[in-house]
């Protein structure tokens, strides 16, 4: 690994490339940067000035301040940035420029994916999951069922081919059969229950990895999953 300069003293939260040379990487206050050189240099990017935000935030919290947690392209022109009271934003050449996007809700956003310049996941607090196949004009909340007494947070969301995965506290593991179109509750064993699950990444015949606490690494084969290592 080498060290690079982003340019920017904010807390950074999530990276993306859409090619080796195109980059984007955002964080809190409304940090947002992005390379085209493969990170050689940094360059800051400004949020929309029209961002809106919930009623009752909007005379506390500064549009240009929020949060933003995480981000994702679909193809080099195409990106998309997620956060704070259910923010979603939207590039279009490669992530110069921004537009907000309506997400139906007001909760925290913490993980977006894209499969397509149309299909999209985007996943956050109360376990929201929201799927768009317009490319962001609409948001769609889906319904998910989750263990019964608990609203966990959902943290990453990824959808390769016919197979997907959701990932969030305590345990809590989705799959999707259909390419994300309908999503189920997948059982983990007892000792994984208070485990949390942060991210994950999916090769396009839908398997791939998804860590987490403790060391947490689970191999993911389409439907099903194995714990590769726990460190305890």
């Amino acid at each position: 690994w080498q060290r690079q300069t982003s340019g920017v003293q904010r807390q950074l939260l999530d990276i993306a490339f859409a090619t080796p040379q195109r980059g984007l990487a955002v964080g809190d206050f409304g940090t947002l940067v992005r390379t085209d050189n493969g990170g050689a240099t940094w360059s800051t990017v400004s949020l929309p000035a029209d961002v809106k935000l919930p009623p009752d935030v909007a005379d506390v919290v500064d549009p240009g301040d929020i949060v933003l947690y995480a981000v994702a392209f679909s193809d080099p022109d195409h990106a998309w940035a997620v956060g704070e009271f259910g923010t979603i934003l939207a590039s279009g050449d490669g992530g110069v420029t921004w537009h907000q996007q309506n997400s139906a809700v007001e909760t925290s956003l913490f993980g977006v994916s894209f499969a397509d310049q149309q299909r999209g996941w985007a996943v956050g607090i109360v376990s929201t999951l929201l799927m768009t196949t317009d490319g962001g004009t609409n948001w769609h909340k889906e319904a998910v069922e989750t263990p019964k007494g608990f609203l966990l947070s959902l943290y990453d969301v990824q959808v390769r081919g016919n197979y997907g995965w959701a990932v969030g506290n305590s345990g809590l593991l989705l799959n999707s059969k259909d390419a994300g179109a309908t999503w189920q509750l997948v059982k983990v064993p007892v000792q994984m229950g208070s485990s949390w699950l942060r991210g994950l990444s999916l090769f396009p015949d839908g398997r791939g990895f998804i860590v987490g606490a403790r060391g947490l690494v689970l191999s993911a084969d389409r439907d099903k999953f194995t714990p590769s290592k726990e460190r305890l």
